[in-house]
């Protein structure tokens, strides 16, 4: 995931989201973990960076939009009946 465009990341909440699973993001958040450019947060001092890693930022918005309307409550039921699904 860390090596992947911010496009596919999206992507791949959005996919899940409406295939009805949970998306669940393990923040690095301030923890600097260079390895793989995994997350490269601002000015790190022992470890542990000033801010987030600005890459992250997309992607934590998008978890966030999952969650807000109109993609919350019945409004996700309606959006997923109205993609080709029968109903009978």
């Amino acid at each position: 995931m860390w090596n992947d465009p911010p496009q596919k990341n999206r992507n791949y909440a959005w996919e899940n989201f409406m295939a009805g699973n949970q998306v669940l993001f393990m923040d690095p958040y301030l923890v600097y973990y260079p390895r793989e450019n995994r997350n490269l947060c601002v000015s790190p001092v022992n470890g542990i960076g000033r801010r987030p890693d600005p890459r992250w930022e997309n992607f934590r918005n998008n978890l966030g939009y999952l969650f807000s309307p109109p993609f919350s409550g019945d409004a996700v039921l309606y959006l997923v009946d109205t993609m080709g699904h029968r109903q009978t």
